[in-house]
Protein backbone atom coordinates (compact mmCIF):
# COMPACT_ATOMS: atom_id res chain seq x y z
CA UNK A 1 0.00 0.00 0.00
CA UNK A 2 1.00 3.39 -0.97
CA UNK A 3 0.26 6.16 0.17
CA UNK A 4 1.43 10.00 -0.15
CA UNK A 5 0.64 11.81 2.97
CA UNK A 6 1.49 15.43 3.46
CA UNK A 7 4.78 16.16 5.76
CA UNK A 8 4.55 16.03 9.30
CA UNK A 9 3.51 19.81 10.65
CA UNK A 10 6.88 21.48 11.50
CA UNK A 11 6.38 23.47 14.63
CA UNK A 12 7.43 27.37 14.62
CA UNK A 13 9.97 27.09 17.57
CA UNK A 14 11.82 23.46 18.64
CA UNK A 15 12.75 23.08 22.41
CA UNK A 16 15.67 20.42 23.50
CA UNK A 17 15.93 20.11 26.95
CA UNK A 18 18.26 18.16 29.10
CA UNK A 19 18.42 17.12 33.08
CA UNK A 20 22.39 17.21 33.60
CA UNK A 21 22.62 13.43 35.47
CA UNK A 22 24.75 13.63 38.45
CA UNK A 23 28.03 11.80 36.68
CA UNK A 24 28.70 15.18 35.02
CA UNK A 25 28.67 17.68 38.14
CA UNK A 26 31.14 20.24 37.58
CA UNK A 27 31.65 19.61 33.82
CA UNK A 28 31.97 22.68 31.43
CA UNK A 29 28.00 23.68 29.58
CA UNK A 30 30.02 23.52 26.33
CA UNK A 31 31.96 20.04 27.04
CA UNK A 32 28.30 18.66 28.27
CA UNK A 33 26.70 19.80 25.37
CA UNK A 34 29.55 18.33 23.16
CA UNK A 35 28.42 14.74 24.78
CA UNK A 36 24.89 14.78 24.52
CA UNK A 37 24.40 16.76 20.73
CA UNK A 38 27.44 14.94 18.90
CA UNK A 39 27.00 16.04 15.73
CA UNK A 40 27.90 20.16 16.26
CA UNK A 41 31.29 21.20 16.73
CA UNK A 42 32.28 23.13 19.86
CA UNK A 43 31.85 26.52 17.89
CA UNK A 44 28.30 26.19 17.14
CA UNK A 45 27.81 25.00 20.58
CA UNK A 46 29.23 28.06 21.90
CA UNK A 47 27.34 29.96 19.68
CA UNK A 48 23.95 28.08 20.46
CA UNK A 49 24.93 28.82 24.56
CA UNK A 50 25.42 32.64 23.37
CA UNK A 51 21.87 32.91 21.51
CA UNK A 52 19.37 30.72 22.30
CA UNK A 53 20.11 28.77 25.30
CA UNK A 54 18.68 29.16 29.18
CA UNK A 55 19.92 27.13 32.44
CA UNK A 56 17.46 27.18 34.44
CA UNK A 57 15.45 29.33 33.21
CA UNK A 58 18.18 31.91 32.86
CA UNK A 59 20.39 33.37 30.07
CA UNK A 60 24.33 32.31 30.19
CA UNK A 61 26.16 33.49 27.71
CA UNK A 62 29.56 31.76 28.75
CA UNK A 63 30.46 28.34 27.37
CA UNK A 64 32.90 27.46 30.52
CA UNK A 65 30.15 27.74 33.28
CA UNK A 66 30.24 24.79 35.15
CA UNK A 67 26.82 22.14 35.50
CA UNK A 68 25.05 20.37 38.37
CA UNK A 69 23.39 18.00 38.62
CA UNK A 70 19.56 18.31 37.99
CA UNK A 71 20.48 21.73 36.49
CA UNK A 72 17.73 22.08 33.66
CA UNK A 73 18.81 22.91 29.82
CA UNK A 74 16.72 24.44 27.08
CA UNK A 75 17.71 25.20 24.13
CA UNK A 76 14.85 26.92 21.65
CA UNK A 77 15.41 27.53 18.37
CA UNK A 78 13.42 28.69 15.21
CA UNK A 79 12.30 25.28 13.34
CA UNK A 80 14.58 24.75 9.72
CA UNK A 81 13.11 24.91 6.34
CA UNK A 82 13.44 21.39 5.73
CA UNK A 83 14.56 20.21 2.25
CA UNK A 84 11.55 18.64 -0.06
CA UNK A 85 11.62 14.75 0.00
CA UNK A 86 9.23 12.13 -0.99
CA UNK A 87 6.94 12.35 1.78
CA UNK A 88 5.55 8.06 1.04
CA UNK A 89 6.38 4.84 1.48
CA UNK A 90 4.78 1.65 0.83
CA UNK A 91 4.06 -1.28 3.22
CA UNK A 92 5.46 -4.15 1.41
CA UNK A 93 4.89 -6.91 4.43
CA UNK A 94 3.00 -7.29 8.13
CA UNK A 95 3.70 -10.15 10.43
CA UNK A 96 3.79 -11.76 14.09
CA UNK A 97 6.08 -8.91 15.35
CA UNK A 98 7.26 -7.36 12.39
CA UNK A 99 6.19 -4.91 9.55
CA UNK A 100 8.53 -4.03 5.97
CA UNK A 101 8.44 -1.12 3.83
CA UNK A 102 9.58 0.61 0.59
CA UNK A 103 11.55 3.39 1.48
CA UNK A 104 11.57 5.80 -1.16
CA UNK A 105 15.15 7.25 -2.31
CA UNK A 106 16.03 10.54 -0.90
CA UNK A 107 14.17 9.72 2.24
CA UNK A 108 16.06 10.32 5.39
CA UNK A 109 15.15 7.43 7.84
CA UNK A 110 16.35 9.21 11.25
CA UNK A 111 16.17 12.96 11.86
CA UNK A 112 19.43 14.76 10.98
CA UNK A 113 20.94 18.65 11.19
CA UNK A 114 19.19 19.12 8.02
CA UNK A 115 15.71 16.85 8.56
CA UNK A 116 13.86 16.77 11.42
CA UNK A 117 10.28 15.93 10.34
CA UNK A 118 10.60 15.47 7.04
CA UNK A 119 11.61 11.80 7.67
CA UNK A 120 9.90 7.88 7.22
CA UNK A 121 10.11 7.59 11.08
CA UNK A 122 7.79 10.54 11.44
CA UNK A 123 5.95 9.37 8.04
CA UNK A 124 4.64 6.00 9.92
CA UNK A 125 4.05 7.77 13.17
CA UNK A 126 1.88 9.80 10.87
CA UNK A 127 0.04 6.60 9.27
CA UNK A 128 0.01 4.32 12.39
CA UNK A 129 -0.18 7.00 15.27
CA UNK A 130 2.56 8.04 18.22
CA UNK A 131 0.99 5.06 19.71
CA UNK A 132 1.05 2.02 17.46
CA UNK A 133 4.81 0.75 19.11
CA UNK A 134 6.37 0.43 15.63
CA UNK A 135 10.23 1.32 15.68
CA UNK A 136 12.78 0.76 13.18
CA UNK A 137 14.83 -2.19 13.39
CA UNK A 138 18.11 -1.12 11.01
CA UNK A 139 18.62 2.03 8.53
CA UNK A 140 19.29 2.88 5.07
CA UNK A 141 21.35 5.64 3.60
CA UNK A 142 19.26 8.99 2.18
CA UNK A 143 19.65 8.13 -1.27
CA UNK A 144 18.98 4.38 -0.92
CA UNK A 145 15.65 2.92 -1.91
CA UNK A 146 14.77 -0.08 -0.74
CA UNK A 147 13.45 -2.48 2.52
CA UNK A 148 13.21 -1.10 5.76
CA UNK A 149 11.84 -3.65 8.91
CA UNK A 150 10.45 -2.33 12.04
CA UNK A 151 9.21 -4.36 14.95
CA UNK A 152 5.74 -3.37 15.86
CA UNK A 153 6.26 -3.37 19.71
CA UNK A 154 9.41 -2.92 21.83
CA UNK A 155 10.09 -6.81 22.76
CA UNK A 156 9.83 -7.44 18.74
CA UNK A 157 11.95 -4.61 17.99
CA UNK A 158 15.09 -5.86 20.37
CA UNK A 159 14.15 -8.96 18.96
CA UNK A 160 14.50 -7.75 15.36
CA UNK A 161 18.11 -5.76 16.36
CA UNK A 162 19.69 -8.74 18.08
CA UNK A 163 19.02 -10.54 14.90
CA UNK A 164 20.69 -8.22 12.88
CA UNK A 165 23.58 -7.80 15.69
CA UNK A 166 24.38 -11.74 15.20
CA UNK A 167 23.98 -11.55 11.51
CA UNK A 168 21.04 -14.16 10.99
CA UNK A 169 19.82 -11.21 8.47
CA UNK A 170 20.40 -11.92 5.02
CA UNK A 171 19.92 -8.86 2.76
CA UNK A 172 20.28 -8.63 -0.52
CA UNK A 173 20.95 -5.38 -2.73
CA UNK A 174 20.91 -4.41 -6.62
CA UNK A 175 23.47 -2.19 -7.80
CA UNK A 176 24.30 -0.44 -10.86
CA UNK A 177 27.88 0.21 -11.61
CA UNK A 178 30.21 1.93 -13.55
CA UNK A 179 32.27 -0.80 -16.22
CA UNK A 180 31.94 -4.12 -17.18
CA UNK A 181 31.86 -6.59 -14.15
CA UNK A 182 32.18 -9.68 -15.90
CA UNK A 183 32.78 -12.33 -12.46
CA UNK A 184 31.33 -13.16 -9.09
CA UNK A 185 33.62 -12.27 -6.33
CA UNK A 186 33.65 -11.33 -2.50
CA UNK A 187 35.71 -8.56 -0.80
CA UNK A 188 36.69 -8.85 2.38
CA UNK A 189 39.00 -5.36 2.72
CA UNK A 190 38.28 -3.70 6.21
CA UNK A 191 36.52 -0.47 6.23
CA UNK A 192 37.24 2.42 8.57
CA UNK A 193 37.06 6.38 7.98
CA UNK A 194 38.71 7.03 4.65
CA UNK A 195 42.55 8.38 4.97
CA UNK A 196 43.60 11.67 4.12
CA UNK A 197 39.68 12.79 3.12
CA UNK A 198 38.66 16.02 4.31
CA UNK A 199 34.88 14.55 3.63
CA UNK A 200 33.59 13.29 7.51
CA UNK A 201 31.39 10.65 6.29
CA UNK A 202 34.09 9.02 3.33
CA UNK A 203 34.80 5.34 4.64
CA UNK A 204 37.28 3.75 2.89
CA UNK A 205 39.93 0.96 2.99
CA UNK A 206 41.98 0.55 5.42
CA UNK A 207 44.46 -1.99 7.01
CA UNK A 208 43.03 -0.95 10.39
CA UNK A 209 39.70 -1.05 9.49
CA UNK A 210 36.54 -3.49 10.55
CA UNK A 211 36.31 -6.27 9.23
CA UNK A 212 34.43 -6.17 6.15
CA UNK A 213 33.22 -8.77 3.33
CA UNK A 214 30.52 -8.54 0.75
CA UNK A 215 30.04 -10.98 -2.27
CA UNK A 216 29.46 -9.43 -5.92
CA UNK A 217 27.17 -11.49 -8.76
CA UNK A 218 27.15 -9.86 -12.12
CA UNK A 219 22.66 -9.64 -13.01
CA UNK A 220 23.16 -8.10 -16.48
CA UNK A 221 25.65 -5.95 -18.23
CA UNK A 222 24.84 -3.03 -20.44
CA UNK A 223 27.86 -1.90 -22.76
CA UNK A 224 29.80 0.89 -20.10
CA UNK A 225 27.49 -0.36 -16.85
CA UNK A 226 26.51 -3.55 -15.24
CA UNK A 227 23.72 -4.89 -12.86
CA UNK A 228 25.19 -6.12 -9.84
CA UNK A 229 23.63 -7.95 -6.72
CA UNK A 230 25.41 -7.49 -3.73
CA UNK A 231 24.98 -9.83 -0.88
CA UNK A 232 26.69 -7.51 2.26
CA UNK A 233 27.44 -10.19 5.20
CA UNK A 234 28.33 -7.51 7.72
CA UNK A 235 27.15 -4.44 7.68
CA UNK A 236 29.62 -1.41 7.90
CA UNK A 237 29.17 2.56 6.70
CA UNK A 238 28.89 2.61 2.68
CA UNK A 239 30.27 -0.74 3.20
CA UNK A 240 28.60 -1.75 -0.70
CA UNK A 241 29.69 1.22 -2.24
CA UNK A 242 33.29 1.24 -0.62
CA UNK A 243 33.80 -2.08 -1.79
CA UNK A 244 32.47 -1.36 -5.39
CA UNK A 245 35.04 1.67 -5.34
CA UNK A 246 37.78 -0.79 -4.62
CA UNK A 247 37.10 -2.41 -7.10
CA UNK A 248 37.14 0.04 -9.80
CA UNK A 249 33.39 -0.05 -10.55
CA UNK A 250 31.64 2.59 -8.24
CA UNK A 251 27.55 3.07 -8.34
CA UNK A 252 26.58 4.71 -10.82
CA UNK A 253 25.09 8.15 -9.33
CA UNK A 254 27.21 8.19 -6.23
CA UNK A 255 28.42 12.24 -5.25
CA UNK A 256 30.76 10.31 -2.79
CA UNK A 257 32.74 7.42 -3.93
CA UNK A 258 34.36 6.66 -7.74
CA UNK A 259 35.37 10.97 -7.25
CA UNK A 260 37.75 13.08 -5.52
CA UNK A 261 36.72 15.19 -2.46
CA UNK A 262 37.00 18.51 -4.33
CA UNK A 263 33.57 16.23 -6.83
CA UNK A 264 31.04 16.60 -3.70
CA UNK A 265 32.43 19.86 -1.76
CA UNK A 266 31.50 21.61 -4.89
CA UNK A 267 28.13 20.21 -5.42
CA UNK A 268 27.85 20.55 -1.78
CA UNK A 269 28.79 24.10 -1.88
CA UNK A 270 27.23 25.00 -5.17
CA UNK A 271 24.70 22.71 -5.67
CA UNK A 272 23.63 20.44 -8.72
CA UNK A 273 25.51 22.23 -12.16
CA UNK A 274 24.96 20.43 -15.94
CA UNK A 275 28.27 19.30 -15.93
CA UNK A 276 28.29 17.33 -12.08
CA UNK A 277 24.75 16.14 -13.59
CA UNK A 278 26.09 14.48 -17.11
CA UNK A 279 28.59 13.11 -14.90
CA UNK A 280 26.39 11.03 -12.14
CA UNK A 281 23.70 10.30 -14.87
CA UNK A 282 21.16 9.88 -11.57
CA UNK A 283 19.54 12.44 -9.13
CA UNK A 284 20.83 9.52 -6.62
CA UNK A 285 23.27 6.60 -6.48
CA UNK A 286 21.46 3.35 -8.22
CA UNK A 287 21.81 1.41 -4.89
CA UNK A 288 18.27 -0.83 -3.90
CA UNK A 289 17.63 -2.65 -0.87
CA UNK A 290 15.79 -5.56 -2.90
CA UNK A 291 15.37 -8.37 -0.52
CA UNK A 292 15.63 -9.35 3.02
CA UNK A 293 15.80 -13.11 5.32
CA UNK A 294 14.99 -12.52 8.60
CA UNK A 295 13.63 -14.59 11.87
CA UNK A 296 10.20 -13.52 12.54
CA UNK A 297 10.47 -12.03 16.31
CA UNK A 298 7.26 -14.12 17.76
CA UNK A 299 10.14 -17.33 19.13
CA UNK A 300 8.78 -19.91 16.68
CA UNK A 301 11.92 -20.19 14.83
CA UNK A 302 10.24 -19.37 11.49
CA UNK A 303 11.61 -17.32 8.65
CA UNK A 304 10.16 -14.52 6.58
CA UNK A 305 11.28 -12.99 2.74
CA UNK A 306 10.60 -9.51 1.70
CA UNK A 307 11.07 -8.47 -1.56
CA UNK A 308 10.71 -4.62 -3.41
CA UNK A 309 10.73 -4.14 -6.74
CA UNK A 310 13.03 -1.64 -8.29
CA UNK A 311 11.81 1.91 -8.27
CA UNK A 312 10.57 3.31 -11.33
CA UNK A 313 13.71 5.72 -11.95
CA UNK A 314 16.27 2.79 -11.31
CA UNK A 315 13.79 0.41 -13.74
CA UNK A 316 13.17 3.31 -16.05
CA UNK A 317 17.33 4.20 -16.58
CA UNK A 318 17.92 -0.01 -16.75
CA UNK A 319 15.27 -0.08 -19.29
CA UNK A 320 16.75 2.93 -21.57
CA UNK A 321 20.05 1.23 -21.27
CA UNK A 322 19.16 -2.11 -22.92
CA UNK A 323 18.13 -0.25 -25.59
Amino acid sequence: MTQQLDPPQTPEIIEIRFTVEPAYTGWRLDRYLQLRIKRLSRTRIAEMIRRILTLNDKAVRKPGVRVKRGDRILIRRPAPVEPDVPCHFEELARGPGYMAVHKPAGLPVHPTAHYLHNTLTALVRKRYGDDSGMNMAHRLDRETSGIVLFGTDPASTRLLKLSFQEKLVKKQYLALVHGDFTQECEVTEPIGPAPDSVIRLRMGVRPDGQQSRTRFVPVEQFGEYTLVRAHPHTGRQHQIRVHLEHLGHPVVGDKIYGHPDSFFLSIVKHGSTPESRRCLLLDRHALHASDIRFPIPDGSGLEAEVHAPLPDDLATFIEALRH
